[in-house]
């Protein structure tokens, strides 16, 4: 560094001479020689700092090129799936909506079904319910109509003394 340094103040000390005396061309050649030392050393130096320095940046470069090709890969994997699925989506609506058309026909037909066996259970229920109210209105009536009957019985045979003595020897024979 110190060398190089001489150079370039050898340089600026020759360079500025005096008045111009109109020069030849090898009055040139010191200072091309002291530049072309200057930047050879400076090339000498710099070019394997640049080179491995470019030769990085390429891999970064080159593995980011490879990164974004997987990732455009990737995208363009997704983007055919959600076009398929976008194509699909026209296809399953009619598909869910004859589902639904299937299950409410069948629905529909289980409830008549259900309905129509309830109200038969129900006629047969009232059916019932009326025959054993009937029995029950009819074995009523009767003990009535047999309760007045001995009730009015009882009060002709008690209103008629003759008729109380032929009762009651009729109960003693049968005895």
């Amino acid at each position: 560094m110190k060398f190089l340094l001489a150079l370039i103040i050898s340089n600026v000390a020759l360079a500025a001479g005096g008045e111009y005396r109109g020069g030849h061309l090898s009055d040139l050649l010191v200072p091309a020689i002291n530049f072309t030392i200057v930047f050879g050393f400076i090339a000498w130096k710099m070019i394997p700092f640049m080179s491995k320095s470019f030769t990085e940046k390429s891999e970064n470069i080159k593995d980011l090129v490879e990164y974004a090709a997987k990732k455009d890969a990737k995208a363009e994997q997704e983007l055919q799936a959600s076009k398929a699925k976008i194509d699909n989506i026209q296809s399953e609506k009619e598909k869910i909506i004859s589902n639904a058309k299937v299950d409410s026909e069948k629905f529909e037909q289980k409830f008549v079904e259900e309905m129509k066996a309830s109200m038969e259970k129900m006629e047969k229920d009232s059916e019932h319910k009326l025959e054993s109210e009937k029995k029950m209105m009819l074995k009523s009536l009767n003990e009535s109509l047999l309760d007045e009957v001995i009730n009015k019985t009882k009060s002709t045979i008690h209103k008629d003394e003759k008729l109380s003595n032929k009762a009651t020897s009729n109960l003693i024979s049968r005895l």
